[in-house]
């Protein structure tokens, strides 16, 4: 397949190719385009297919939305039992909070609780060695490096993997190095795209949300009439489609064929290419080389609840986000090490919040018995900050579930190096009657977020509208 060059362009081979290649692809279809069911059918009730409901219904057009789970929210999903109290088993952060965001709207409008939270961190372990408050500035240092000389490469225009940036390996960049990485992308340094990086959006300020940033979600689609209009448990299998129309083939509780003007796809990347919609005609290269260039990274949480605990014991506050890394020797880069991230009582709960990220999460969560395994993981690092006997005082735990969801294979998106612009890519529609949505082709950098996704599902609405002449 395609790739780009170090300064993220395609070769004029493979895009004149691709065009060829699309031109052969693109047949009228006899028939097709003089009938149809509805306007739009729309591929996943997660946030982007929340937010595409929303912008076609308030420009009078007719949807119907299809979704492969037994539940809408997608990725965004608020657990209230495990644990006896709300708990954000996918998406938990409202990223950059300013006014204008659809979620912060939504809270205000929906009577949701939110409270903002500063990832800047506090505490930093090494095992069992705490090191000083001088250190973690140094990392906060080490982390605006990093971050400069990847946008100074990306100016340049060399997609180059991140790793290659890092000037050193030395105690703490490697944990500036996780926070910019696993952490944060969900991939390793050396499996992040470089200009896909430098492209993300500021996401401060960051807010959580009380009651669970699913539930909001959820009350979204509810408000949207989405919750009732999805036809869950309802898998597309195919999307037959030519310039004026598709047909969309369906499993499951609602099986059958669906005519519409277009087919707004948000279906994750990682669920694209693991398990993939067939498209009549198949997908033209470079779109096909945009989903295999953006990989499924993965971020994994681990709960931990432990009632009655003083959320002020060894100075750790409410908040606090505490780095314990797996002690290195030598300056040789760890990828795959053994790190977790925790965040500290949110809303002063009894809850300590393990997150995993990159590689090893990936083994930690689809390992034999994996949630069993990862609770004692995050139990034996927790003895680092607590003491040994602090594991035993846990009532309650889980492990999130997206590293084997059919309906993700993964948390977010990340693209690899010499992939930049894929998501570019994406964003084009298809024919003009298949479009993509979700946190994958999220604009302004916002990929990775709920926003994000929301937004891309009503931009993609959007243009279908001003396609059609609605």
């Amino acid at each position: 397949m395609a790739k780009c060059f170090e300064d993220g362009s395609f070769t004029r081979r493979t895009v004149l190719g691709g065009m060829a290649a699309g031109a052969a692809l693109f047949p009228s279809i006899p028939g097709w385009g003089e009938t149809s069911d509805v306007d739009v059918v729309i591929v996943g009730a997660g946030a982007a297919g929340i937010g595409a409901a929303l912008a076609l219904a308030k420009r009078n057009l007719t949807y119907r939305i299809f979704e492969g789970d037994t539940r809408v929210g997608g990725r965004a999903l608020t657990d209230t039992q495990r644990l006896g109290e709300p708990f954000d088993i996918g998406c938990a952060w409202i990223h950059a909070a300013k006014p204008d965001n659809p979620f912060v709207q939504w809270a205000d409008e929906l009577g949701f609780e939110i409270a903002p939270h500063d990832l800047a961190l506090n505490q930093l372990y090494y095992g069992q060695t705490l090191y000083s408050s001088l250190a973690v500035e140094d990392a906060e240092k080490d982390e605006k490096q990093i971050v400069e000389l990847i946008e100074r490469a990306a100016t340049g225009r060399k997609d180059v993997k991140v790793s290659q940036l890092v000037p050193d390996w030395r105690k703490p960049m490697d944990a500036a190095a996780l926070a910019i990485g696993p952490m944060d992308a969900g991939v390793d340094l050396d499996e992040l795209s470089t200009c896909d990086r430098a492209a993300l959006a500021d996401y401060d300020p960051n807010y959580l949300v009380k009651d669970g940033y699913g539930a909001l979600v959820k009350a979204v689609a509810d408000r949207a009439g989405v919750t009732t209009a999805a036809k869950t448990g309802t898998q597309v299998t195919e999307i037959r489609y030519d310039g004026r129309s598709v047909v969309v083939t369906t499993e499951g509780a609602s099986s059958g064929t669906t005519r519409a003007k277009a087919a707004i796809v948000t279906a994750s990347v990682g669920a694209l290419r693991q398990t993939p919609i067939k498209f009549t005609p198949s997908l033209p290269a470079p779109y096909m080389d945009a989903i295999d260039g953006l990989e499924m990274g993965l971020l994994a949480k681990i709960p931990l609840k432990i009632p009655g605990i003083g959320h002020y014991l060894n100075g750790i506050k409410p908040y606090d986000n505490v780095f314990d890394e797996e002690p290195r020797t030598g300056s040789v880069p760890s990828f795959a090490a053994k790190d977790i991230y925790f965040l500290a009582w949110p809303w002063n709960s009894d809850l300590m919040v393990g997150f995993v990220g990159g590689r090893f999460a990936w083994d930690l969560c689809t390992a034999p018995d994996a949630e069993a395994q990862a609770v004692a993981f995050a139990k034996e690092r927790l003895a680092d900050i607590f003491g040994a006997d602090m594991p035993g005082k846990v009532t309650a735990a889980l492990l999130t579930p997206w590293a084997t969801s059919k309906w993700t294979h993964g948390a977010y998106s990340a693209a690899s190096p010499g992939h930049c612009r894929a998501r570019e890519t994406l964003r084009r529609p298809l024919n003009d009657v298949v479009f993509f949505a979700g946190e994958a082709v999220a604009e302004k950098g916002m990929y990775a977020t709920c926003s994000g996704a929301y937004e891309s599902g009503m931009a993609a609405a959007r243009k279908i509208a001003q396609t059609i002449g609605a």
